[in-house]
């Protein structure tokens, strides 16, 4: 790698706390898949394990290659791939992580929580190599409590997410009556909402959960029929809640109900009739912690213990796949730099 690279890469470590200057604004598109087959830099060595579904799965999988993408690119990286299979063991994904390692990756990236105790168990069996969990956390509790000096867990700022996505409905809301569904962040998106229509009504809907019954086995497309039905023309689902359950309830609704999606792009992988109630999807942006850990090892100076990405990091972004959202989007934009500023206070649940 290149003085010039070096000096960016650095610069990138230095300014994750404030925004990263070599992060791109808009979201990329994933390249060639024989990225990996191409590249012959002399930057770090890189393997990365996807999570289920692997690359082209149009969703955060993707995500995270885009940021590989750009590593390989800007900072001579090589790459191995690896990738998660349904319902798999623990060990497989222990074994996954073991044989990127063995077959020369010396920076390992894992893509998704479920690789939370591999992570760590491979870190401490290489305590020289750099690891990091994207969308991870620090451990609280046993051998690792704390974390691991040569881990980074990298997550992103939902609460903030969430505001958007209050901002972003009530913007895009005819009737001025948006909804709610989940249990968490509740007050960030009645913020974000009330912040861009003092005016608008809020339907909220908490999901039915015990001990026999996961966010996976509620009826969300009944809750969200009963709230389109109720008068709103716009609603979001926290995560956990399926997005084609509320997008199932929007087609049912007919024009002009729309469901504002969470974590990847929810309009790239619905249906086709689907697709023209995705106003837009809030993004969790893989891309930006895959690149900014790389990034920081190519520096000399790699990332370790946990890192919370926001909108500051561009770690949060909004899709603009089917032109929905545009008419907002100056808007949105203007809420987001109020939110970087200080100017809004986002609440935190």
């Amino acid at each position: 790698m290149d003085r010039v690279a070096r000096l960016t890469a650095a610069a990138c470590v230095a300014l994750l706390a404030t925004g990263c200057g070599t992060v791109p604004d808009e979201v990329p598109v994933p390249t060639s898949g024989d990225l990996c087959q191409r590249a012959t830099g002399n930057g770090p060595k890189v393997g990365i394990a996807y999570d289920v579904g692997g690359r082209d799965d149009r969703g955060l999988n993707d995500l995270a290659f885009s940021g590989l993408t750009r590593a390989v690119k800007k900072l001579d990286a090589t790459c191995l791939e690896g990738e998660a299979a349904e319902g798999e063991l623990e060990s497989a994904r222990s074994a996954r992580l073991s044989h990127l390692i063995d077959t020369g990756a010396r920076v390992i990236v894992a893509v998704g929580s479920e690789y939370a105790e591999a992570v760590d168990d491979a870190a401490r069996a290489h305590p020289r190599m750099r690891f990091a969990l994207i969308d991870g956390t620090v451990p609280t509790e046993g051998p690792d409590k704390g974390g691991l000096p040569n881990v980074a867990y990298l997550d992103f700022n939902t609460p903030q997410g969430v505001y958007v996505a209050g901002a972003t409905a009530a913007l895009a809301s005819k009737s001025g009556s948006v909804g709610f569904i989940g249990n968490d962040f509740e007050d960030a998106f009645r913020a974000g909402a009330e912040a861009a229509n003092p005016k608008v009504s809020v339907t909220s809907t908490a999901l039915p959960l015990d001990e026999a019954t996961t966010a996976e086995t509620v009826d969300v497309e009944s809750i969200a029929t009963d709230q389109f039905n109720s008068g709103a023309d716009v609603i979001f689902g926290v995560p956990g809640v399926a997005e084609r359950d509320l997008l199932n309830a929007a087609v049912d609704a007919g024009d002009d109900h729309w469901v504002v999606g969470f974590g990847s792009d929810q309009f790239v992988t619905a249906s086709d009739d689907q697709k023209e109630h995705v106003l837009t999807s809030i993004l969790k942006r893989y891309d930006t912690a895959t690149y900014a850990f790389i990034a920081s090892v190519a520096s000399g100076r790699p990332l370790s213990g946990q890192h919370t990405l926001g909108l500051k990091q561009r770690g949060l972004g909004y899709a603009t796949s089917g032109d929905f959202v545009k008419p907002f989007a100056s808007d949105i934009d203007a809420f987001e730099a109020k939110v970087v500023a200080g100017d809004l206070v986002v609440p935190t649940r």
